[in-house]
């Protein structure tokens, strides 16, 4: 399978496309193999630009400014100190943020869908990728 021709691109998206195709299979009896086809579709998006990483790490703030306005207004009614709500709020802001995503200009996103038919029902399965500018050289990867 050949995604890009960078080799870095194309190898964590070969990878990641044969772990979610593994994970749609799992839980089949070998006796099953070719009853229950697995589509498979793999979005690989242009890198993200400046405008674009500079508003995903905006809302990025705004996320970790509500939670941790949630955290100080919950501990402020359950303890009645407005000093503990402000220290809750504060440290489960700090952890949003360390927890959620930076976003960097040259960014790449990687969508794929999985659906598997038969069985119970159909089944599906959607995860993300994202490709650090700092893993591969922007200038060598095609528009």
């Amino acid at each position: 399978m050949q995604f890009s021709t960078h080799n870095i691109i194309s190898k964590a998206v070969g990878s990641e496309a044969y772990d979610v195709y593994e994970h749609m299979r799992s839980g089949q009896h070998p006796n099953w193999k070719g009853k229950r086809t697995c589509a498979l579709t793999v979005l690989v998006f242009k890198p993200i630009n400046k405008d674009q990483s500079k508003e995903l790490n905006n809302q990025k703030a705004k996320n970790a400014n509500y939670l941790g306005a949630g955290a100080a207004g919950i501990s402020t009614l359950v303890t009645r100190s407005k000093t503990a709500g402000f220290v809750s709020g504060a440290l489960a802001r700090k952890y949003a943020l360390d927890k959620l995503r930076s976003w960097d200009e040259g960014d790449i996103l990687v969508r794929f869908d999985a659906r598997v038919s038969g069985g119970v029902g159909p089944q599906g399965h959607m995860r993300v990728l994202v490709i650090k500018r700092s893993v591969y050289d922007p200038n060598t990867v095609n528009p």
